[in-house]
């Protein structure tokens, strides 16, 4: 069963342990159609396999006579009738109708049941299963209670299945029970269960099930069923998927008898933005002719709920079945209700575009403006919706694509991948203007990038931007570099692959000095050691222009801000050493994109952003926006990106000595497995368990991860160091030496002091005995020369090392005092933590710094510490300070290392207070 298997081994673990002193009893609770007789079916599977004995019966929907479930749960035991008490028999047989009428006797009926079941499980332990308990007669119910609470039932169980909040539970009062609450699917799951009950199911359509379901499996099967039969014969993706009367039936089969009335309002509460007011929804009916009765009616039924000056429904699939199932006409006449009276511009359009059913150039563009006015609020959601619409009424084909494009670009920046990708798709099969086809090319590669959808190959994007810069227009050249800084960014990403990046530069070079800083971008992404001596003059102005346009600039669909490229900007930064200038670009993403409701890109940023902060070594910064970023892409099931920033998340969790953070970041990556993952995310990976295994004494492991890290050229100028210390002390220091060299010359190349202190320590680690202390004293230079306190201390402590290796005891103890200050300073706990071991082992015990809290925390962080330091749980914390628990984390972690600790045990012992 998919996305079912913890539910199933509680059960399991709970029937495991019947023959105590009262029966078993495990309720399983859940909404309508999330699959609670395909979760008992397979509860009652999985107990007979393991040699139990299965006795069940189902309740149904207007119910049965007095005693008939009874009867259907005893049909397999009614041979050994005759082995039961004799008036105790009688009792049973009568109200099962197999015998003599004699008086109805409650009490002795229940024992009987209890007696034949008992001696069936002198066999084997007996497990009851029902289904749909809240529909179960009510004699029935009551002879179940009786046995759950007997105490000669203990080698029986009960498992129930009832519906949320069903009157099962009133029965079951008192009645000692496991809990097993069946929610709905993740999204991770829902697309697994579509995807493998209708493979060809389109990735528009799937997109519609996915949202419209909410993870409701029987929703999920219906939903997908139907659009697939709509697709099969020729028919398109459907805004809303087609309701089918097995799903109307399971949510409304119990009021049958609702009047049109209260069915109309039911559909305008579908048809009308969640949260529309009460008002605004009455004000509608009145013209349809609903009355405000259909509103109490509704609430008498338990449908929706009126209070709060909106309606809301007890359950939010019902109004997507509501909708699903109206005809196109009921459809267009609730919307054009409703577009009369709507309050919000955004709305009033909306609705009048959904009233017609033909193509209305006029009104699509209204709906293209308020789309437009949408997005720059923050509004993707309704902007991609309000973009696809109108590019549904476009008689205009250049019209059509451009609001498909504008549709696909928003989606990509509010965080809906399917849907970009569905209207990329369409879009990229009509365009032919070369501003659309440029801008269709970028979203796709973006997409690609941070989300892991299908994107055309690196020749096929080449093809296009030289085509791009072949036209005979103005711009031609300027859209053709776009579209190759776009390819190059990928690139990147990818681990610079030979080929592709030969194709790029051929393009970059047809271009004949056409296409402005971009062209200058796109080289400084292929190769950003080669043309750093000619970028250098230009980057500091290129970056300031692209700052200052997007503080000034809107980020519109179009795309045609600067604020995109900031990224790339900012990833050539880091390749060319020049962390502040990176870490200025990501900071200014962040911002722009949190103001502007880009949550995907805020996610980029935030990790881009940590990794800056990271390679300066701000360790407690760096964990914080990493963690924010995980816990953003987890949140919004976004595996690459979630992959991605545990990646960044994980190595600094090793330098902290974070052991919680990084096994979480570890399964974070572990259930990102299937994911479309970058080279430079598996190289972040492969250089954190490097690091892990280094400072574990393990040399082997740490050299076999750390020599994959050569996969991304970038990751390996900063991993260099550590590349050669794992060659050096697992015997693979020729193979070492060999990247050393290859990245001292790139460094001669890049005047870049944190890339020279790093290539300096890396060849100290690597130089023989006899010639180290020089090697090391250039290292140490270098380090005070790159102003980094961690790579400073680093380099301090590799020497210290090297001096009592040699068995030197008094000359290593300056080193090593000044490594402990250092990476004590910079809370790289787990460093400290080895060389405060290696300051022991030459004779002296160090001292750790008495730190004021007050002085060295924020007031907020302060705060958070001394609650924690009480034992109170982040969740706690956040309820008493109105925060999430996600920031009280982000505060913790960047406190420890201030206070010079590693996890909340040791708060206790600081005077916090």
């Amino acid at each position: 069963m998919i996305g079912r298997e913890q539910e199933l081994s509680a059960v399991r673990a709970q029937l495991a342990r019947t023959g105590g002193d009262r029966a078993t009893v495990v309720v399983v609770e859940g909404a309508v159609g999330v699959g609670k007789s395909v979760f008992l079916a397979a509860v009652a599977e999985q107990a007979s396999a393991d040699g139990l004995q299965i006795l069940t019966t189902t309740g149904v929907p207007g119910g049965q006579p007095d005693f008939g479930n009874l009867h259907q749960l005893l049909h397999p035991l009614l041979g050994d009738l005759g082995s039961v008490p004799r008036r105790q028999a009688d009792a049973l047989a009568s109200v099962l109708g197999l015998g003599e009428a004699v008086e109805r006797n409650d009490l002795f009926v229940s024992l009987a049941t209890l007696a034949l079941i008992e001696n069936a499980a002198r066999a084997a332990p007996v497990v009851v299963v029902v289904d749909g308990f809240e529909h179960v007669d009510t004699p029935t119910r009551q002879v179940l209670e009786f046995f759950a609470r007997h105490p000669a039932a203990g080698d029986l169980a009960l498992v129930v299945g009832l519906r949320e909040s069903g009157r099962g539970t009133e029965v079951l009062h008192g009645v000692e029970r496991t809990r097993v609450v069946l929610a709905g699917l993740t999204r991770q799951q829902a697309r697994a269960l579509v995807d493998e009950a209708y493979p060809r199911l389109s990735a528009r359509g799937r997109q519609r099930v996915l949202e419209e379901a909410r993870g409701n499996p029987l929703a999920l099967h219906e939903f997908a069923r139907a659009s697939w039969l709509l697709e099969s014969t020729g028919g398109e993706p459907r805004e809303q998927p087609p309701a089918t009367r097995r799903l109307e039936s399971a949510l409304l089969g119990e009021v049958d008898d609702l009047t049109r009335g209260a069915r109309q309002m039911l559909l305008l509460a579908a048809a009308a933005a969640p949260g529309t007011p009460l008002a605004e929804l009455l004000a509608a009916g009145a013209d349809l002719g609903v009355t405000p009765a259909a509103i109490d009616e509704l609430e008498r039924h338990g449908l929706a709920d009126p209070t709060g000056g909106s309606l809301r429904p007890a359950d939010p699939l019902l109004l997507s079945v509501t909708y699903g199932g109206a005809t196109t006409a009921e459809r267009q006449a609730v919307h054009q209700a409703l577009s009369a009276v709507s309050a919000d511009p955004f709305r009033a359009v909306w609705h009048r575009a959904a009233a017609v059913s033909w193509v209305d150039e006029a009104l699509a563009g209204e709906l293209e403006a308020a789309a437009v006015t949408a997005d720059a609020r923050g509004a993707r959601r309704e902007a991609t919706a309000a973009f696809a619409r109108a590019a549904r009424l476009s008689d205009d084909v250049d019209a059509k694509v451009r609001r498909l494009s504008f549709g696909a670009e928003s989606a990509r920046r509010g965080g809906f991948p399917e849907d970009g990708f569905a209207l990329l798709q369409e879009a990229l099969a009509l365009a032919h203007r070369p501003d659309d086809v440029a801008r269709l090319a970028l979203t796709e590669i973006m997409l690609g990038i941070s989300y892991g959808t299908p994107a055309r190959s690196t020749e096929d994007v080449t093809a296009v931007a030289r085509r791009l810069g072949a036209a005979p227009t103005e711009h031609a050249g300027a859209l053709s570099a776009t579209v190759l800084a776009g390819a190059a960014a990928r690139i990147w990403w990818r681990g610079h692959p030979p080929d592709e990046v030969a194709l790029v530069r051929e393009a970059l070079g047809a271009l004949d000095g056409r296409g402005g800083w971009m062209v200058d971008l796109a080289q400084g992404m292929l190769d950003p050691i080669g043309v750093a001596g000619q970028l250098k003059p230009r980057f500091a102005e290129i970056l300031d222009s692209a700052i200052e346009s997007a503080l000034h600039e809107p980020m519109g669909p179009s795309g045609s801000s600067t604020t995109r490229w900031l990224n790339a900007l900012a990833r050539a930064a880091e390749s060319r050493h020049d962390l502040a200038a990176a870490e200025r670009a990501w900071d200014v993403q962040v911002r722009q994109h949190r103001a502007t409701g880009a949550v995907g890109d805020e996610i980029v940023a935030l990790c881009g952003r940590a990794q800056s902060r990271l390679l300066a070594g701000d360790l407690a910064l760096s964990w914080a926006d990493a963690a924010a970023a995980v816990s953003l892409a987890v949140e919004r099931r976004f595996g690459v990106l979630a992959r991605a920033a545990a990646s960044v998340a994980g190595l600094a969790a090793v330098l902290l000595g974070d052991e919680g953070g990084l096994d979480e970041m570890r399964r974070v990556g572990q259930a990102q497995a299937g994911a479309d993952v970058s080279v430079f995310v598996l190289a972040y990976e492969e250089w954190a368990a490097g690091l892990a295994a280094l400072l574990a004494d393990d040399e082997r492991r740490a050299w076999e991860h750390l020599r994959r890290v050569t996969r991304h050229p970038s990751t390996t100028r900063w991993a260099v160091a550590d590349i050669a210390e794992a060659g050096a002390r697992s015997g693979h220091r020729d193979e070492a030496a060999d990247v050393v060299a290859k990245v001292a010359e790139d460094a001669s190349s890049v005047a870049s002091a944190s890339l020279d202190a790093r290539v300096a320590r890396a060849c100290a680690l690597l130089t023989d005995e006899d010639l180290q202390d020089d090697a090391f004293d250039r290292a140490v230079e270098r380090g005070i020369a790159a102003g980094s306190g961690l790579e400073l201390a680093r380099t301090r402590l590799a020497y210290g090392e090297a001096l009592r290796r040699r068995r030197q005891v008094v000359v290593p103890r300056e080193q090593l005092r000044a490594a402990v200050s250092g990476l004590e300073a910079s809370g790289a706990e787990a460093l400290a933590v080895c060389a405060r071991a290696a300051l022991r082992a030459v004779g002296v015990v160090p001292a750790r710094a008495v730190v004021d809290p007050a002085a060295v925390l924020s007031e907020r962080e302060l705060v958070v510490a001394r609650l924690a330091a009480q034992g109170m749980s982040n969740k706690e914390i956040a309820s008493v300070l109105v925060v999430s628990p996600r920031t009280v984390a982000a505060h913790l972690h960047r406190a420890f290392p201030k206070l010079g600790i590693t996890g909340r045990g040791q708060l206790a012992g600081l005077p916090l207070t």
